[in-house]
């Protein structure tokens, strides 16, 4: 059992809760190299700035970025009311409506809509740089990362003391794979505001996903002192607290959290570590009980299951669970060291 729940761990990694991009840093030895120079750089401050960025300025961001509704949303999306602006009183009052119209359509999917609405948002209010930023979301769901660069350039260039833009552009570069440009983009949107949780989630979760667990760990603690209700906040801390060995570390953020109400994730973190503990009924009762949404935590739910099962000898439930994890989520990771697992058993026999 050992064995199996430290292997499933070591290849921990598509569980952690995305409250930022969804793409997967590139797993590569470049990708880690330039990571870990830019992590031994320090503090948001200290970043170098990237390809087409401009002189650091000083300023407030635009507040009232309301972090529940990035949960009802795609997991790399960032969605701008303009109700939740401050200076919201200063537009036309049809821009706001449009955009808001827009931020409704791509919430479901309905990326025609979005534009038109947005577009037309940005008639009224050429300058707005919430709808800017929604439009280049909108542009970067369909694959056009250019457009998508252009809008968020333009939307930073209107108002550079906004988090963001600068957090936009950084969730293109995670999308085209330059993740040294991603995370100083994601240092300036925290240089502007360093409370802004999707930036430090998305900051966290790339150093995550390249191997920096201290330097993930120490992002993740930082959003979860911005943000201390939040229970996928703790959970991203108590998976990088797990995976740096810190078991009961991460079972004391697990049950603080849990106090002030759970969320699918910190469930996913608790089986997690009653799995590492050899608990493996209370692990699979959690499991099976857990109702997700999300692609990705209903891969994790499932892979997990699936190392139950290979520590149960059950290697075709086992190898089914993952196929499935897989066919909703291709990048889970823990899915893919199962059926990796099944192939050298299968090896071994032969």
């Amino acid at each position: 059992m050992e064995s199996v729940a430290s292997g499933a761990d070591c290849a921990m990694g598509g569980s952690i809760p995305r409250v930022a991009p969804s793409c997967k840093a590139r797993d590569s030895t470049q990708g880690r190299k330039a990571l870990a120079q830019v992590a031994a750089r320090g503090a948001p401050g200290g970043a170098r700035r990237g390809r087409g960025a401009g002189a650091r300025r000083e300023g407030n961001r635009l507040g009232g970025y309301r972090s529940g509704d990035m949960r009802r949303l795609p997991p790399f999306l960032l969605l701008l009311a303009a109700s939740a602006c401050s200076h919201a009183s200063t537009l036309p009052p049809a821009a706001a409506l449009h955009n808001d119209e827009g931020v409704r359509a791509l919430r479901e999917g309905d990326l025609e809509t979005a534009d038109h609405q947005l577009n037309l948002a940005l008639e009224y209010a050429p300058d707005f740089v919430e709808a800017l930023v929604n439009l280049g979301l909108v542009e970067l769901e369909r694959g056009n990362f250019e457009r998508a660069r252009v809008l968020l350039q333009r939307a930073r260039r209107r108002q550079p003391d906004v988090a963001e833009p600068h957090h936009g552009l950084g969730v293109l570069a995670e999308r085209e794979g330059d993740l040294e440009e991603a995370e100083v983009c994601y240092r300036e949107a925290l240089r502007v505001d360093p409370g802004f949780l999707p930036a430090r989630m998305a900051l966290a979760r790339l150093y995550y996903d390249a191997g920096l667990l201290e330097a993930a760990r120490v992002e993740f603690g930082r959003a979860t002192a911005a943000a201390p209700e939040d229970a996928e906040v703790a959970a991203g801390l108590a998976q990088a607290l797990m995976s740096l060995g810190r078991d009961e570390d991460a079972g004391r953020v697990i049950r603080g959290a849990q106090s002030a109400g759970g969320a699918p994730a910190l469930t996913l973190a608790s089986a997690r570590l009653l799995l590492k503990s050899g608990e493996l009924g209370e692990a699979r009762r959690r499991l099976e009980q857990l109702s997700v949404e999300q692609p990705e935590l209903r891969a994790a739910r499932l892979a997990w299951l699936a190392v139950i099962e290979l520590a149960e000898r059950q290697p075709v439930k086992a190898e089914q669970l993952a196929t499935e994890a897989l066919g909703i989520y291709p990048a889970e990771s823990v899915a893919r060291w199962v059926l990796r697992h099944r192939e050298r058993e299968s090896d071994g026999v032969k």
